[in-house]
């Protein structure tokens, strides 16, 4: 009676590696662009065999989009109950993107979608997201009467995130240690400005 080999177990994945290949394929990114961005270079920097991450990702253009969707979250609409503070949390999503670890990725995403195609799925899910929570802050004050009918999501949501954005692409590394605490009254200053220029119309 023949027995049957011990099927063989595969080494366990080490779950550190997928954090670490992330963590490096938006530096890179954020750093060098596309056009710097290689496996060859994640591998190196992260400490990881190329083996490992191909493995896990067949091409640079699924590792790039799985490291995007892992860090720059799409833009959440938190209905806080007032239009000021809805808008605050959209503007301080902004901010706190922007000068985190994923921001530079981010700044590069409206324009190396262009040359990177396989960007685009995610860059446009990614802007969506931000209108659609503008549409629904407008929308819920609006039927609170804290906004007119007539209010421009647009101009509201290029007024905040783009005021917001602005701030934070704008700190020097010096004044980046205190860019968040500085960062939130910006935020507030600013949805004040528009609030009230809003009102005057």
């Amino acid at each position: 009676m023949s027995q049957t080999a011990p099927r063989r177990v595969g080494r366990p994945r080490d779950p550190s590696i997928e954090g670490r290949v992330l963590d490096e394929a938006i530096r890179t990114f954020g750093r060098e662009g596309w056009s710097g961005f290689s496996i060859e270079k994640i591998a190196q920097h992260s400490g990881t065999g190329k083996a490992s991450i191909y493995s896990r990702w067949k091409t640079k253009e699924a590792l790039l989009v799985a490291a995007l969707s892992d860090r720059v979250a799409v833009i959440e609409d938190i209905d806080t109950g007032s239009l000021r503070q809805d808008l605050v949390s959209l503007g301080w999503q902004a901010i706190d993107l922007f000068l985190g670890p994923a921001g530079p990725a981010a700044r590069r995403l409206p324009l190396e979608q262009e040359i990177a195609p396989s960007l685009q799925p995610f860059t446009s899910e990614w802007s969506r997201s931000r209108v659609r929570a503008a549409r629904a802050i407008v929308t819920r004050g609006v039927g609170r009467g804290e906004l007119s009918s007539d209010a421009s999501v647009e101009f509201i949501i290029n007024t905040v995130w783009g005021g917001a954005t602005n701030f934070a692409s704008t700190q020097t590394p010096r004044s980046r240690t205190t860019a968040h605490e500085r960062g939130r009254a910006y935020v507030e200053q600013l949805v004040d400005l528009l609030l009230a220029g809003v009102e005057q119309r």
